[in-house]
């Protein structure tokens, strides 16, 4: 939800879209992340707070097939202390592609201004022929090699990177 100089509220809508992410060689991924989610009404939480997958984005939301990947999302009810998912498979159908991103999407009404953060987002995925790869974003590790530089490749080699883009205006979506 957002503000105009007046105080009133308006409906809103953002999205949190990852950079390109190379599946081609990879058979199985994993991603996890945590969350804090509160001042959300208790039935809608999903409605306005979710985590979606898709192959096609260009670089307008409005244009992409997205999927809806279930992470149970719960609302923390008295404090941010933050919720941790377990593994979340990628469906299978993304393995082999070569441009999948992951998003994160919120909606804010002007009846209901929940808030929902994101942090330490992490995509685990596996090749036939090696350890397999690892990514983590937003929490200032890189990958599983510990060097704590942020955003690039752990020890596979296949994703381009995880950073993600903060959409802040509407007109970036169009």
């Amino acid at each position: 939800t957002s503000y105009d100089d007046n105080g009133v509220a308006h409906d809103a809508e953002s999205w949190l879209v990852s950079d390109p992410l190379d599946f081609s060689k990879d058979n199985n991924a994993k991603l996890t992340f945590d969350y804090v989610i509160r001042y959300c009404v208790a039935d809608k939480v999903t409605d306005y707070n979710q985590l979606l997958i898709s192959r096609d984005f260009t670089g307008n939301v409005a244009d992409a097939t997205w999927e809806v990947i279930d992470f149970n999302a719960v609302q923390n009810t008295t404090d941010w202390t933050k919720t941790t998912t377990g593994e979340i498979a990628i469906p299978a159908t993304y393995m082999g592609d070569k441009s999948v991103v992951i998003a994160f999407k919120y909606i804010g009404t002007a009846a209901q201004a929940g808030t929902f953060e994101v942090d330490n987002v992490k995509i685990i995925a596996a090749e036939g022929d090696n350890d397999g790869n690892t990514e983590n974003s937003g929490s200032g590790n890189e990958g599983d090699d510990g060097d704590n530089t942020g955003g690039t490749v752990g020890n596979g080699g296949n994703f381009t990177n995880g950073s993600f883009t903060l959409v802040t205006d509407e007109a970036q979506l169009t």
